[in-house]
This record gives C-alpha cells, sequence and structure tokens, in this order.
C-alpha cells in the first residue's frame, strides 16, 4: 500500500516538474516564413530569414512553401517546392520545415495562415513569441484583406509581423505604424527573384543554394539537367535563337543555328 503512494507522489512530482519546466522555459522567438518558393533562392535563405534572425534574435525559423500562390500558377507543384525547401534546410538547424503532410492539411483550411499559427503555438512552449516574416508586396495585400484589417484594427495581437522592406518599393504603406508590426530593411540590395532565375537560370544559378541547384538539375526542373542547360534568350538583329546547350567541360556550345 505504502508502495503505491510512493509511485503516485513520483508520478505526480515528475508530472508538475515537466509544467513548471514548460510553463518558465527560456522564451523563445520563432519565426514563421513562407512563400512560393519557386525555386527558393539566397534571398530568402540569407538575406530575410539569416539577417531578420540577427535583427530579431529570432531561435528558429518555420519555414514552408505556400500551397497556393495568389494570382500566379507556379512553375513546379507544391511537393517539388516541399522538396527544394527540405534540400536547402535540412543541414540548418536554425529552420523548422513542417511535414509535407501536417502543410497539407492545414494549409487546405479557410484560414491557413491561422491555422499554421496555432499549430505552432501547439508544438512550442506557452510563452513562445511568433513573428510572421513578410515582404512589402506580401504585407501590401494582407492589409487589405479581412485578416489583415482586423490585424490592424487590434490593438495588440497574438502575433507580430516582420516587414521585410525595400528602398522605393510601397514607401506609403511603410508608413503604417502599429504595436505588432516591426519594419526591417537589409543593408544589403540582393536583386534576386525566383522568377529571375526561371527566366535566365546560367546567369541567376550562384544565387540559389548548391543543394538546391543540384536538386533541379537532377530532376530535370525548369527544363534544366546537368547535361544542358536551356533558357530563351532575346532575338539578335531578327534573328530567332532556338536552343543554346552548355556543357561544363567545353564552356558555350552553340548547337542550334541561327534561322533567317
Amino acid at each position: 500500500m505504502e508502495l503505491k503512494k510512493i509511485k503516485i507522489l513520483i508520478s505526480f512530482f515528475l508530472a508538475l516538474s515537466l509544467c513548471i519546466q514548460i510553463v518558465f522555459a527560456a522564451d523563445q522567438s520563432i519565426g514563421i516564413y513562407s512563400g512560393t518558393f519557386d525555386p527558393i533562392h539566397n534571398g530568402h535563405l540569407k538575406e530575410v530569414a539569416d539577417l531578420s534572425v540577427k535583427h530579431f534574435k529570432l531561435d528558429k525559423i518555420i519555414i514552408y512553401p505556400n500551397l497556393k500562390a495568389t494570382g500566379k500558377q507556379p512553375t513546379l507543384s507544391f511537393k517539388q517546392r516541399w522538396e527544394l525547401v527540405y534540400v536547402a534546410t535540412k543541414d540548418n538547424p536554425l529552420y523548422i520545415l513542417p511535414p509535407i503532410e501536417t502543410l497539407n492539411e492545414l494549409l487546405s483550411e479557410e484560414f491557413p495562415n491561422e491555422a499554421i499559427v496555432a499549430w505552432a503555438q501547439k508544438n512550442h512552449p506557452i510563452n513562445t513569441k511568433f513573428y510572421q516574416l513578410m515582404g512589402t508586396d506580401s504585407f501590401e495585400k494582407f492589409k487589405n484583406y479581412p485578416n489583415g484589417k482586423k490585424f490592424l484594427k487590434n490593438k495588440k495581437n497574438e502575433i507580430d509581423i516582420i516587414v521585410i522592406s525595400r528602398k522605393g518599393y510601397y514607401e506609403d504603406t511603410k508608413k503604417i505604424k502599429h504595436h505588432n508590426i516591426h519594419w526591417f530593411t537589409p543593408k544589403s540590395n540582393m536583386e534576386m527573384s525566383s522568377s529571375s532565375f526561371r527566366k535566365d537560370p546560367v546567369k541567376y544559378e550562384l544565387n540559389l543554394p548548391e543543394a538546391v541547384v543540384k536538386e533541379i538539375k537532377k530532376q530535370g526542373y525548369y527544363g534544366w539537367n546537368s547535361d544542358k542547360k536551356i533558357y530563351d534568350l532575346p532575338d539578335a538583329a531578327s534573328k530567332k535563337l532556338t536552343q543554346i546547350n552548355i556543357k561544363s567541360d567545353l564552356g558555350i556550345c552553340l548547337e542550334s543555328a541561327l534561322q533567317n
């Protein structure tokens, strides 16, 4: 009988100890960062995410590709873009990439952003502070959505927003002042976009993580693989360039003729 009481007391104090650890755990700051990532590039990782971590002292960043892209159709599927984010971040302990099954479920809900935040809150200590990272263009759209208007109307929200801004872009939007909104302009000015890479992968190859480039070549994404890099070039002197085949051992080799 005494042994049973001792076991009950031990179980009670273990449970109490766990609760105390959760409640009084060191405060954490977690960023939540999403995008089309078609493909993910160094602008996303180094300029946006890493600098935000250094500036706002974020401990981790939950990163994931959007299931759907507003106003445009991604070149790659959600699964393919998730896999590129995975190879780009798997060796960096800073990033947390939710399982693709979890994202499929959460991002299919009526309010996906809120669903992601709820999932993050459930999987972290109760005193964790969350920050939503977004570019100025994304914030411009967000502030006009019903949930964005509600966010701006509330004097205090559950999460904060870090807006990564660019000089000369949406200057009127940057005048918005709110307790939960933080404006951040990176010192560097890396002009890089996923669309730039899709248009000219050879020119912008170095602006992608090496692991991402290898995966793109391996899978033949964007019409590009380890043997040849295909992309469109503008007309030159009214002559049409059809295809360029670039081989690493021979440099640039034109395999198609100029068509009259």
